[in-house]
């Protein structure tokens, strides 16, 4: 079977062709935005409530959840994806259209070409006060002014804080999550061996070592089109090719840090993965599905219970195997909200790890403005340079008293006056505590009748020290480009507004202190796989896309031999 992306470990190829053997193609290829198409031929069984037997349900179309879909497709499964998103411009009201509308167009400098960048900004300052009528938590988020519809309701899909402990989660549903939201900075990098813990500290230590990992990691580059030509598995993607700008930059930052890690990167497009998956005719998309929970029966998975929105109905769909991609904190209320219809027991309730765990990256961020390198062409308005300093908080080159486990973001842009604007974001590991865990709260639920998530996160003494070792660092990097900084941040931002959350259903070897075995497989329920990022036992300081899409790569792999040799 053809590979779909060069590059794939075996597994996925090899098993694929069995699989295909035994199906029929559709007569039909189904089109992946107009579900309402591909949903026709069964619309009458499925949504009236009854059964309909895929080979696997996919949970969420973003990342991981679109990746998944696209590979169990490719290895000849029917597949149903199921996403709470609705098709672009369908489910907002008029007046929230108008609304995004114009926040878009001042938020995005391209639609205001001629308005100075400082006058731009003091536009954008109030644009949050709009949202708090119904958007009050994801108006928080730095890009939520730039297309509004792509967040949540937080009226309809609330969640409740413990105590005092502010956090901000900040969800997107829709084709690509996150991922397709303008404003994400569309980074994929590998976690280090200096993060990648392996049988040395229990709560930190994942369940196999990173070379593991290291196959899938190159699989996932090239498809998204990063691994250089030649480049060898242990090697991370390096990015694009440097220009005179990243030179400059580049030759600045090395001279004062010469063994710092820098990496150019450039924020690409998420791939296309559903419309690929579509493509095979092996995939049904349904939007509107909010999921309710996984049906499970003797320690196997069995299918999925959610309301379809469009019909206001609850629907059912069998299937061997289930992938959970709705995102971390929503796999884990879903393991929360599903039992063994069997055993009568909750998913997860022998381990001690179940919505425990949760970390999301110490936040930090700064702009600063300079004079535009002499000699170097770029317009204005183009996309932004950017720049990966990883674990630059223990650079050997820095004071080792300043020293903190953090890395830092930057992008180059002109602005409309002529002069570098430098963005600057600096990432802390956050460490796995055990007290930073999310429950169902059992008095209050979301609009569809489902219990809500009760969140108590706080920032421990390590994150605490590190948000002034990076205030310190941004203003060395500001000075080190020969910029002057316009704003910083007084403190590190509350959890959450990194939304970069892991954990809360980490895997590992022993059933008693995780969720997951070291496959992605869910310990109480055998074809249950979860794929996200709730699945780290320790995020480190990268951003965790690129290790969410090799979980999936790998889990994929070992499901469809899996599925083969149970013989469905």
């Amino acid at each position: 079977m053809r590979s779909v992306f060069s590059g794939l470990p075996e597994g996925i190829s090899s098993l694929g062709d069995e699989r295909r053997a035994n199906h029929k193609r559709p007569n039909r290829k189904m089109n992946a935005i107009d579900t309402h198409s591909a949903d026709r031929d069964f619309s009458e069984s499925v949504w009236a409530g009854s059964k309909r037997t895929f080979d696997a349900v996919v949970v969420g179309a973003g990342a991981s959840g679109g990746f998944a879909a696209e590979l169990l497709t490719a290895a000849g499964l029917q597949v149903l994806l199921l996403d709470a998103g609705h098709p672009e411009g369908s489910s907002p009201s008029a007046p929230s259209r108008i609304l995004a509308q114009k926040l878009a167009s001042l938020a995005s400098p391209v639609r205001m070409p001629f308005v100075p960048e400082p006058l731009l900004a003091a536009m954008r300052m109030p644009l949050p006060l709009l949202g708090r009528f119904r958007q009050p938590i994801q108006s928080k988020c730095h890009a939520w002014s730039r297309k509004p519809a792509a967040y949540v309701d937080d009226i309809d899909c609330p969640f409740v804080e413990a105590g005092d402990n502010p956090f901000y989660w900040i969800r997107s549903r829709g084709i690509g999550g996150r991922l397709a939201v303008p404003g994400h900075g569309g980074v994929y990098v590998r976690l280090g061996t200096e993060e990648f813990a392996f049988g040395n500290d229990s709560r930190r230590s994942w369940p196999f070592p990173l070379k593991e990992l290291d196959p899938w990691y190159s699989a996932v580059e090239k498809r998204l089109g990063l691994l250089a030509a030649g480049a060898r598995d242990s090697e991370p993607a390096t990015g694009t090719k440097t220009d005179e700008l990243r030179h400059a930059v580049m030759l600045r930052l090395l001279r004062r840090w010469p063994k710092m890690n820098i990496e150019s990167c450039k924020a690409i497009p998420p791939p296309d993965c559903v419309a690929t998956a579509a493509r095979t005719g092996r995939l049904v998309l349904r939007q509107g599905a909010i999921a309710r929970s996984i049906s499970v029966e003797n320690g196997r998975a069995k299918g999925v219970t959610w309301f379809d929105t469009a019909t206001q109905k609850e629907c059912t769909a069998a299937a061997s195997m289930v992938f959970l991609c709705a995102s971390p904190l929503e796999s884990t209320r879903l393991l929360m909200l599903s039992h063994d219809k069997t055993k009568g027991t909750p998913l997860g309730a022998k381990s001690n790890s179940l919505g425990n765990f949760l970390m999301d990256h110490v936040v930090m961020r700064a702009d600063a403005f300079g004079p535009w390198p002499p000699g170097i062409s770029k317009k204005w308005g183009e996309e932004p340079l950017g720049f990966l300093l990883q674990r630059f908080g223990t650079c050997e080159d820095r004071n080792p008293e300043q020293h903190s486990n953090f890395g830092v973001q930057i992008y180059a842009a002109k602005t409309a006056l002529g002069r570098m604007g430098l963005y600057l974001s600096a990432f802390h590991e956050m460490l796995p505590q055990a007290n930073n865990r999310v429950a169902l709260d059992p008095h209050r639920c979301d609009r569809w009748g489902i219990p809500v998530l009760r969140i108590d996160c706080r920032h421990g003494l390590s994150e605490t020290r590190g948000a002034g070792s990076m205030k310190l660092a941004l203003a060395e990097l500001a000075e080190t480009l020969d910029a002057k900084i316009r704003r910083v941040d007084d403190c590190h931002a509350a959890s959450g507004l990194a939304m970069h959350e892991c954990g809360t259903a980490r895997m590992g070897n022993d059933p008693l202190t995780s969720v997951l075995d070291p496959n992605s497989e869910c310990w109480d329920a055998r074809g249950l796989f979860l794929t996200d990022a709730a699945s780290f036992p320790s995020q480190g300081t990268a951003n965790p896309t690129l290790t969410v899409l090799a979980l999936t790569a790998r889990a994929c792999a070992h499901a469809v031999e899996t599925f083969g040799s149970r013989g469905h």
